[in-house]
Parts: structure tokens; C-alpha cells; sequence
């Protein structure tokens, strides 16, 4: 034997010592009993989220998400990773919306970016679709609407029934914000078609009845539809009130803030006090903070009193209400 021989056979028998202790650690790396309490842990939280404070959740969803990204950063058979990298996906993403709701942009793009590299790896279409629709909501809040079309159109392919109604809901009320009202009940329509009752998973929540009915009364107040905004509104609250499989509380109160600006149009047979009313009521159901985007429709509620209204007590309340929120909760 060579010594080039004997070399080899030296390096073979390292990168087969190499090889076995590899295997060995993949065995070892993560039990199929953690991945299932993970699993578990993660549709826990869907189905909690919309109705938990987003303060008790934080630290859950950032210690599991710690915990995945531990596991992954060691050797995974490649049976076992796949659903490793669902979790890491599924974990950013919900980070991601808890910061976008307290309206911190800048981790909640760098979550959304996370999770869109473990959704490309797993090809969960659930996961692919609920981070556009969190990118899209980052631009459309920043009012960048033509970006945000443009995230919703990036996945256009992309199809489940668990999401095909929230999507076309946040492309309706893109297409209204860019003034294409043709588009806009198109997509409504498509929504109220796609809708349907669903258990909640980690992702988006769903679109339901009632989530029908809140996305067309909101969308009936940005056309300036009355008859619309006040055959929607009522159905969209009452059935926010059942907590089904679509409710969060901030969807709730954004059908409750739609109800508050119906009761501001209709000239003379406006009701301000009425609308001023349910606008605390928001408030006060908010003891940690509204979410940014509840907080903006506060925000263009009370720009919306004229100066006559101003002077109405419940008006007058709600306004001092509002503005002794903290700094930053109100900004968009």
C-alpha cells in the first residue's frame, strides 16, 4: 500500500467516525414527543390569539420560537426537519403579527422575512399566504397601497380554503384605498364566496360570517355607502358577539368602530353622542393599549366631530379619553 493509499484510507476512516457521530446526534437532536407538544403549543396559540392579551402571549410565542431556532441550528434527520422548519415559520410569524399589532414595523418585517424563508423551504400554503397577508398589512397601514397589492399579487398562485377569503378581503380594501371601486366589490364578492367556518391554525385567522360582514360594512364606510355601511355593521357585531372561529378582539372592534362612524353620517340625523359612546367603549375594552390599527381608527373618529359636536359631553369625554392614551399608541 501507497502512502497516498494509506492516506486515504486514514481520511475515509475519519469521515466515516465523522459520519456516525453525525447520525448520532441527528437521533438525538429532537424527539418526536417534543416536536408534537411544539406542534401542539403552536395550535394553542391559534386558536387563543385573537382573544388573548398579546402582553401574556409575547413571552409563549418567544420561547418557543427561541426553542425551535435552537433545534435547528444542530444536525435534523431529514424526516424530522421539515416539520422543524414549519414550526420556525409558524412561531416568526405569529412574533410578527404581535409586533405589527403594537406597531413596532421594523421587527415585525424582520419576523415576516424569517418566516417567509422557513415557508419556501416547507411549501405550507397556509403559512405562505398568512405571512403575505402580514406584509400587505404592514404596507397598506403605512399607506403604501400600491406595495401592498403588490405583496397580495406576489402570491396569487397560492390558494387554501383556511385563507383564500382573507386575502381577497385585504385586496379588497387595497383596491378601495386606490380608488378602483369596480375591483373592490369584485373581491368582496370572491371573499364572501371563499368564506367559510374553520377551526383556527397557526397563520391568519379566518373569514367567517362575521368577518364578512365587518370587511363590507368597513369597506361600505370608505365608499361612502350608508345603506350599505348600516345593513353590514350591526350583522358584523352581533356576530363578533357569538366568539366563533374568526373572532379577535381587534376585528371585533373594528366592526364596533365602523357602527361609530355610521352614526357620524346622515347629517342631521347623525348621532355623535352615540358614536362617541362606542368609541369609549373600545377604549375602556383596551386595558393594555388598542392595537396600532384599532388606535388609528380611534384617531380618525375623533378628527371626524365637527367643532359643533366637540361641545357635546360624551364627544368632549371621549376625545380627552383618546388623547391621554400613551405616546405612540396612536401612530400609524
Amino acid at each position: 500500500m501507497t502512502e497516498t493509499d494509506r492516506r486515504q484510507v486514514i481520511e475515509l476512516g475519519t469521515l466515516s467516525a465523522l459520519a456516525l457521530t453525525t447520525q448520532e446526534r441527528m437521533d438525538t437532536a429532537v424527539a418526536h414527543t417534543t416536536l408534537d407538544e411544539l406542534e401542539a403549543d403552536a395550535d394553542e396559540i391559534a386558536r387563543v390569539y385573537g382573544s388573548a392579551p398579546h402582553t401574556s402571549l409575547l413571552p409563549e410565542v418567544g420561547g418557543r420560537w427561541r426553542q425551535i431556532r435552537d433545534i435547528l441550528s444542530g444536525p435534523l434527520t431529514p424526516q424530522v426537519r421539515p416539520r422543524v422548519t414549519a414550526l420556525g415559520g409558524q412561531f416568526s410569524y405569529f412574533l410578527g403579527r404581535l409586533a405589527f399589532n403594537a406597531n413596532d414595523m421594523r421587527s415585525a418585517r424582520r419576523f415576516a422575512g424569517l418566516a417567509a424563508r422557513y415557508a419556501d423551504e416547507v411549501g405550507d400554503p397556509v403559512l405562505t399566504l398568512s405571512i403575505a397577508a402580514l406584509r400587505s398589512s404592514i404596507a397598506y397601514w403605512r399607506q403604501d397601497y400600491g406595495k401592498a397589492l403588490g405583496l397580495l399579487q406576489a402570491v396569487g398562485q397560492v390558494s387554501d380554503p383556511y385563507m383564500d377569503a382573507r386575502i381577497a378581503a385585504y385586496r379588497a380594501r387595497t383596491f378601495v384605498a386606490l380608488g378602483d371601486y369596480q375591483a373592490t366589490h369584485v373581491e368582496l364578492d370572491r371573499m364572501e364566496r371563499s368564506a367559510g367556518t374553520f377551526a383556527p391554525r397557526p397563520g391568519e385567522t379566518p373569514v367567517g360570517p362575521a368577518g364578512v360582514a365587518m370587511f363590507r360594512a368597513g369597506m361600505a364606510v370608505a365608499l361612502g355607502d350608508s345603506g350599505m355601511a348600516r345593513e353590514w355593521g350591526p350583522v358584523a357585531v352581533e356576530g363578533y358577539s357569538e366568539r366563533g372561529g374568526d373572532f379577535t378582539i381587534e376585528e371585533a372592534q373594528h366592526a364596533q368602530m365602523t357602527m361609530a362612524f355610521v352614526h357620524l353620517t346622515g347629517g342631521r340625523d347623525a348621532e355623535p353622542e352615540e358614536a362617541a359612546r362606542i368609541a369609549r367603549g373600545v377604549l375602556s375594552a383596551s386595558p393594555e393599549g388598542p392595537t396600532h390599527t384599532v388606535a388609528a381608527r380611534l384617531r380618525q373618529c375623533a378628527g371626524a366631530f365637527v367643532p359643533a359636536q366637540r361641545r357635546l359631553p360624551e364627544v368632549t369625554t371621549f376625545i380627552e379619553e383618546f388623547r391621554a392614551l400613551p405616546a405612540g399608541s396612536v401612530s400609524e
